[in-house]
């Protein structure tokens, strides 16, 4: 099995941190979907359609997105660690799947200017449902008797603004990550499991331009994805993202320091 000692990231290459529910699991207090106790591969939960945003039902998704907020307790020391590692001045782009804004407030707080492309949107910003108004805002407003947010302009219901399955992912946001991976040297994939697409598309185009992959995730990764990395470096490290990547980056940050 792979170890620490196998990863060579240079503070001075451009790497991508692509993450998923996992990277907000333990010190975060959020739950995974696909992984282990995930509640999509327990059942707990089934994936949200896009027909959930319409105005009569659009309660379900915001159900969703306040019981993500009501449970996390902010950025875990995987966030911080990755926004200390770009605050030394590493070129560093974060792509991740996650909706609950932990990168944005790690880099934040460490006053990292570093670009965060969230292919899931953003569970902190509102959209209102009526299309001649289309006000986005923060949800932190009177609500219906559903608990819908209602539009600060008009009234209206709104939905969070975030991708709910059957729907496309942003172009911008997308053209955004896709830059990024191809100019990636390496890939650093934590706490996904690398099957949702079309975001997991992206790692693949990285390995295709080149980059290497580290895989940090406790489920060892999918074999088509073994299979892609063969001709380039794949290093997997079965772990708590909360573990390994501190471990990772204080020790890529302590030698770049010691030279």
């Amino acid at each position: 099995m792979d170890t620490i000692d196998n990863v060579n990231i240079s503070a001075s290459e451009p790497v991508v941190f692509f993450t998923g529910a996992g990277i907000s699991a333990d010190d975060c207090g959020l739950p995974t979907y696909r992984g282990t106790n995930g509640i999509y591969s327990t059942n707990v939960a089934t994936p949200l359609h896009r027909d959930n945003a319409q105005p009569e039902r659009v309660h379900t998704v915001w159900n969703h997105v306040d019981s993500i907020l009501r449970a996390g307790r902010g950025p875990g020391s995987a966030h911080i660690a990755i926004a200390q590692f770009a605050a030394s001045a590493a070129p560093v782009t974060v792509v991740t799947q996650n909706i609950d804004g932990y990168h944005e407030r790690a880099f934040r707080d460490c006053g990292v200017d570093a670009p965060v492309w969230a292919l899931h949107g953003s569970a902190h910003t509102a959209a209102c449902l009526r299309p001649e108004c289309g006000t986005l805002f923060t949800p932190a407003t009177r609500r219906n008797s559903e608990g819908a947010p209602l539009c600060p302009s008009c009234q209206a219901v709104s939905r969070p603004r975030v991708v709910l399955f059957d729907e496309r992912l942003n172009p911008e946001v997308l053209a955004g990550a896709q830059q990024a991976m191809q100019r990636a040297w390496t890939v650093v994939v934590v706490g996904t499991s690398c099957e949702v697409f079309p975001a997991a598309h992206l790692v693949y185009q990285a390995v295709d331009a080149g980059a290497k992959v580290v895989w940090v995730n406790p489920l060892p990764a999918p074999a088509s994805l073994v299979d892609a990395c063969r001709g380039n470096q794949l290093v997997q490290l079965h772990g708590s993202a909360d573990t390994v990547v501190p471990e990772i980056l204080h020790r890529h940050l302590n030698d770049a320091v010691d030279r």
